[in-house]
């Protein structure tokens, strides 16, 4: 299955990206929204390197409230925000790369705790227990003394919120899963335009109870030719994840990858991007890719559903009843610069942001399980990962 293509998935897109313009109206105010349970939508945005202004916002019911962090605590969130996961019923963490600071806060926003010693820092994830979050970084220094060369893998105690163990895997390693009692991270080398080095190739395998590394599975085309660049944010749907290749933006293009954390078995599609994903209600994968090169300063946008048990790919977004919907894929075409996915796992609503010119506030958008725009909501500066919290009545 490694390499193929779906060519209706591109020759479908391809007609939708040249006969549609952007809507000028925004959602329908009269659509019915569901009243049994709540939208509570936690809403990261990313700001500009090096601008201090990233943000968190929330969104309660078609409704956003921005600078809603700093409301709630009276200081910002700090300098380039990367990730934001649920670690418990009562606890969040939230990255911010700039300002090497990870913040832990409640559902309700106020700040409890903060970690400050790895620097760097990138994606997160928690085990099952939620005794441990684990967190890559680019850096080569640790919070215990060691030196690595590449960059490492943090585990983080959550009882003291203190730096427990490393692990050194590859060079700038990005998304990072639990499953089955171990780590799965994907290395991008993404500074090799500055630094000594390619571009990474690999998922590192570590051992989560003694943070060793196991295995570096490389990841391969089926002629044998390297998937490099495995850089974007990581889903995960039970044993599978979806990750994305950007490639070295010239030579070789993207591709997305689905990793069976089972057995580490994988299989690629070539020349298809998988940017931002997110995984539906019924085990899929719902994906916005987007390609780029440096040779011609331009790209392409692909928005398709995956089912990693089978490799089928459908040109469509699934609705949590299984029928197809394709007004949502029209509508996402539609957009500027499509920027994040995410459906609430809690209720199967489907958010899409817009981050539009990616230096003012970006968009979002609601769609009901019926695949209807329920609303549209301005939020800040490229708004690139969210969190629901559990929908109450």
């Amino acid at each position: 299955m490694k390499g193929r293509v779906s060519a209706v998935i591109l020759l479908l897109l391809a007609a939708v990206s040249c006969t549609i313009e952007k809507p000028e109206k925004p959602d329908d105010p009269d659509a019915p929204r569901d009243t049994v349970s709540h939208e509570n939508i936690i809403v990261l945005n990313e700001g500009n390197w090096q601008s201090d202004n990233g943000q968190l916002s929330f969104i309660r019911d078609g409704k956003i409230e921005n600078k809603w962090f700093q409301k709630m605590n009276g200081y910002k969130l700090g300098d380039t925000p990367q990730d934001i996961v649920q670690i418990n019923d009562t606890l969040i963490a939230v990255s911010i790369n700039w300002s090497n600071i990870i913040r832990y806060i409640r559902p309700d926003g106020t700040e409890v705790a903060r970690t400050e010693d790895v620097p760097n820092c990138r994606s997160l994830c928690t085990d099952a227990d939620s005794r441990y979050l684990y967190v890559t970084s680019y850096a080569h220094r640790t919070a215990l003394g060691e030196n690595y060369q590449k960059g490492y893998v943090a585990k983080i105690d959550l009882a003291d919120f203190s730096v427990a163990a490393t692990c050194e895997v590859g060079y700038e390693p990005e998304g990072v899963a639990w499953y089955g009692g171990r780590l799965f991270v994907a290395n991008t080398g993404g500074y090799a335009y500055t630094e000594a080095h390619d571009y990474e190739h690999s998922v590192s395998v570590v051992d989560a109870a003694s943070m060793e590394l196991l295995n570096t599975v490389d990841i391969l085309r089926e002629d044998g030719s390297f998937v490099s660049n495995l850089y974007g944010e990581m889903s995960q749907s039970g044993r599978w994840l979806c990750i994305n290749s950007a490639g070295n933006y010239t030579t070789e293009g993207p591709a997305a990858v689905f990793f069976n954390c089972s057995d580490l078995s994988y299989y690629v599609y070539d020349m298809l991007p998988a940017t931002c994903s997110t995984t539906l209600t019924d085990g899929k994968f719902f994906i916005i890719g987007s390609s780029f090169s440096y040779d011609t300063y331009d790209g392409d946008t692909f928005v398709y559903t995956v089912d990693p048990e089978t490799g089928a790919i459908y040109d469509s977004y699934i609705l949590p009843d299984g029928t197809e919907n394709l007004t949502v894929v029209q509508e996402i075409m539609q957009m500027s610069s499509p920027y994040c996915v995410y459906q609430n796992p809690y209720t199967g609503h489907l958010y899409v942001s817009d981050a539009g010119t990616y230096a003012s506030s970006g968009t979002i958008f609601e769609y009901d399980t019926a695949g209807r725009r329920v609303a549209t909501m301005n939020a800040y500066i490229n708004p690139g990962h969210m969190l629901a919290l559990p929908s109450k009545k």
